[in-house]
């Protein structure tokens, strides 16, 4: 969830001769990755995220996200994921196909 989030970074290298922007190969001087692994969340919320930045969330856990006490500054908090509170794909067979649902 990103909720009042700026992401201020170089982005991409414009000039950079390697850049194929149809197939998505692009150049970056800095980017902005978030990486969720398995049933995982990411929460940023009333936060300015500047420069090169990795969020990397391990399977059952929520990563939290505010502002510190500098612009400049990102505070982090892992924290196990609730189960009940969090949303989650149902999956289930009908035939041979598989279907599913989200659910909160």
């Amino acid at each position: 969830m990103f909720e009042n989030v700026t992401i201020e970074n170089g982005g991409i290298d414009w000039s950079h001769e390697g850049n194929i922007y149809w197939q998505h190969r692009v150049h970056r001087t800095e980017s902005c990755n978030v990486v969720l692994h398995g049933n995982s969340a990411f929460h940023a919320k009333n936060v300015t995220i500047v420069g090169n930045q990795r969020f990397e969330v391990p399977d059952g856990h929520v990563l939290s996200v505010e502002q510190g006490a500098s612009p400049t500054e990102v505070i982090t908090k892992l924290s196990p994921l609730d189960e009940e509170a969090s949303w989650k794909w149902k999956y289930h067979l009908e035939g041979s196909s598989i279907r599913c649902r989200l659910q909160h």
